[in-house]
């Protein structure tokens, strides 16, 4: 994880180019029966990884090999044809690197007993691994039993639907290297209910209902109203979990506590919509710019304009503010909503960041606040997020005074934003062009 902007782990330098790209080589021997797939990735800030190649060998035993590789630190996952069967390894590599690396797999028959309440379950399930480095395509539960070779060890989860679930369930277990059995008991718990809009019309809508688990990380199942505005979530236990909901065409709903069986009914604000154009300094329409909503610095709405630079979107009766995002790109950031026209002036400058770690590895997926001409921008209107290489750029900016911090979960960015902001750790001058700025970070 990102350590905190304030204080301390974050070195910044404006207007350096990044050195060019070294190179590494890997080999991978895997002792399997068959040939299997290799897939060499990085890990992202998120905790999946980015996969960058993928190779089969051409025969069993035989080694892969990855050339013209950056330096960092990569995970590397063998895969068979069984969703258990998954072996993973960690390689550092530097510049001129060749590192040879072994994935030993002990293979192993597992079988695993899914139950719906206490009794049998008939589905599907996928597995992955707790840490994000891999997933399996899904296999079929029969009578409430699954059965497949297993190289996977360790923290483990299974995401099971069909049958008599209306959503997906997904639950962690531990599977010990020399263990060949597991069980997963699947609550019995409903929640039901329906989305209508503020006159008592039915709503289609995207729902996800996120609830604390015993490890104490959140965890979220999603699933959509039908058109009666109908919604059903199974494979529920007793606690109290959050929904949240978002229905197309109308103003973000607030977040409620449901329990398993309530029957609920949620309203949504649907009727306060305004149109609007949004065109160039030109007066050409704008086709495909994002225009969002924000009341009180929340994201209460949003849509995409059509080709002739029109737009529909619901919006609170006064107080909010609209951000312009052209697909080309650039911001406009929107207050006096007296006209139906929005117009935007498209910049020559660009922003290009680079960010990474004090051991020289890029920091993928690094988001930030940003401060434009003394004007802090809500954080989620903020297109730039770092890559698999570290890298994020944003054109059509205009020039000016930019301050950045950098984040890496939402949860950081509503803290900065919370504490005032104040002294930005990046401070940059936007003239005509490509200004670079790199920035350094400590991971704790």
């Amino acid at each position: 994880m990102l350590r905190s902007w304030w204080g301390f782990g974050l070195i910044v330098a404006c207007h350096i180019v990044p050195v060019a790209g070294a190179t590494a080589r890997i080999v991978v021997n895997v002792d399997a029966s068959e040939p299997v797939a290799i897939t060499i990735g990085l890990r992202s800030a998120d905790e999946s990884v980015l996969p960058i190649r993928t190779e089969r060998q051409k025969r069993a035993g035989a080694p892969v090999v990855f050339d013209e590789l950056t330096r960092g630190m990569y995970v590397v996952v063998a895969a068979g044809a069984g969703p258990l069967e998954r072996a993973v390894a960690h390689v550092g590599v530097a510049a001129g690197d060749e590192r040879t690396i072994s994935i030993p797999i002990r293979a192993r028959q597992v079988t695993g007993r899914f139950l719906h309440g206490g009794r049998p379950f008939d589905g599907t399930v996928l597995f992955e691994s707790n840490n994000g480095e891999w997933t399996s395509p899904p296999a079929a539960v029969t009578n409430g039993v699954f059965a497949g070779s297993a190289w996977a060890s360790g923290e483990l989860r299974a995401v099971v639907s069909g049958g008599a679930l209306r959503t997906s369930y997904m639950a962690d277990f531990t599977l010990a290297a020399d263990a060949n059995a597991f069980t997963i008991d699947i609550p019995s718990g409903v929640i039901r209910g329906r989305v209508v809009d503020e006159t008592g019309r039915p709503r289609e809508a995207l729902l996800s209902l996120s609830a604390r688990q015993p490890d104490g990380t959140n965890r979220s199942v999603r699933t959509r109203s039908s058109a009666d505005g109908r919604f059903e979530f199974s494979g529920v236990s007793n606690d109290a979990a959050t929904l949240h909901v978002i229905a197309p065409g109308c103003l973000a709903v607030e977040s409620q506590r449901v329990r398993s069986s309530n029957d609920v009914v949620v309203v949504a604000t649907c009727n306060d919509v305004r149109q609007f154009t949004v065109v160039d300094d030109r007066g050409s329409p704008l086709g495909d710019a994002a225009l969002l909503c924000f009341d009180a610095g929340r994201l209460v709405s949003r849509t995409m304009a059509d080709e002739h630079g029109r737009a529909v979107l619901p919006m609170p009766a006064k107080g909010a503010v609209l951000v312009l995002l052209p697909a080309e790109g650039g911001i406009s950031v929107v207050r006096d909503m007296e006209s139906p026209t929005i117009r935007h002036t498209r910049g020559a400058s660009s922003l290009e960041v680079r960010a990474m770690f004090d051991d020289g590895t890029p920091a993928t997926g690094i988001s930030f606040v940003m401060r434009m001409d003394g004007e802090l921008l809500p954080f989620a209107a903020v297109p730039l997020k770092t890559d698999a290489a570290g890298m994020a750029q944003w054109n059509g900016l205009l020039p000016g005074h930019y301050e950045l911090w950098p984040y890496e979960r939402q949860a950081e960015a509503e803290l900065i934003v919370e504490s005032g902001t104040g002294h930005a750790p990046v401070s940059v001058d936007l003239k005509t062009g490509i200004t670079r700025v790199t920035v350094r970070m400590t991971r704790n």
